[in-house]
């Protein structure tokens, strides 16, 4: 049987470890159908004979790995477990013989694992930009909170001018208007004078007359004259009546 050689130096075949071969076993040039067949263990489990794992991890120790191989036992060479096989020399022969090593990761943890790296990538890379697009939408929001205070600000400070504006220009407007009515009632109380007096005078004259006709008219004259100056008055107009040979006032 020609070997294919994986591996020409020593290989150290470790519990936990997984082969897969086809395996015939002979006792003394008799195929023992018993233990020939495809088979597939865990090392360190003794899941075919008991004592085979041993066998194996010693003879691929010596050895080294290869594809196909043969394992020779002589009688009572190796505890195993079916004491048939004690007193018999045994061959093991194995075809494509294969380790999957418990350090060595399959191809589909591989890419699980590459893929778990990704997705832990991508979910941190998710995490940092909704972190900004949160850190962006507090600032959107600070700024629009800052420039609605600005703007009440604004609209305080404006309402504010606004008002002292308005009761400025009222109070303008007042003392013009003010200004107005007493040179308008200037002129008018200007024009009065001249009658009022003469209608002082003559009620006056009116009562040293004889006629007492004349006289009960100029004093029921009076009231009217009381009426008159009762209206001046009211309009901060005062009536200067100085006693005949008094002396002048300068402040009325």
């Amino acid at each position: 049987m020609k070997e294919n050689i994986l591996k020409r130096h020593k290989f150290n075949l470790k519990n936990g470890d997984v082969v897969t071969s086809s395996l015939k076993c002979y006792a003394s040039d008799n195929l023992l159908e018993k233990y020939s067949k495809d088979i597939k263990l865990e090392i360190g489990k003794d899941e075919f004979l008991k004592g085979f794992d041993n066998l194996l991890i010693n003879h691929l120790k010596k050895f080294g790995l290869k594809k196909d191989f043969y394992i020779l036992v002589k009688p009572n060479g190796a505890n195993l477990e079916d004491d048939s096989l004690q007193n018999q020399s045994l061959k093991f022969e194995f075809s494509n013989f294969k380790v999957e090593s418990k350090d060595k990761q399959p191809e589909e943890a591989k890419k699980t694992c590459k893929n778990e790296e990704k997705l832990k990538e991508l979910t941190e890379k998710i995490a940092k930009l909704e972190q900004n697009l949160a850190m962006e939408q507090y600032k959107n929001i600070t700024e629009q909170m800052t420039f609605k205070n600005k703007v009440k600000e604004l609209e305080a400070s404006l309402s504010e001018k606004l008002q002292s504006a308005l009761e400025e220009k009222t109070k303008h407007l007042e003392s013009q208007f003010e200004d107005s009515k007493k040179f308008v009632l200037q002129k008018f109380l200007d024009a009065l004078m001249d009658p009022f007096n003469n209608f002082v005078m003559a009620t006056n004259a009116g009562k040293n007359s004889d006629n007492e006709i004349v006289k009960n008219y100029c004093y029921g004259f009076d009231i009217v004259k009381k009426q008159f100056i009762d209206a001046l008055e009211k309009n901060s107009a005062n009536i200067i009546d100085p006693e005949l040979n008094s002396k002048f006032d300068a402040n009325w």
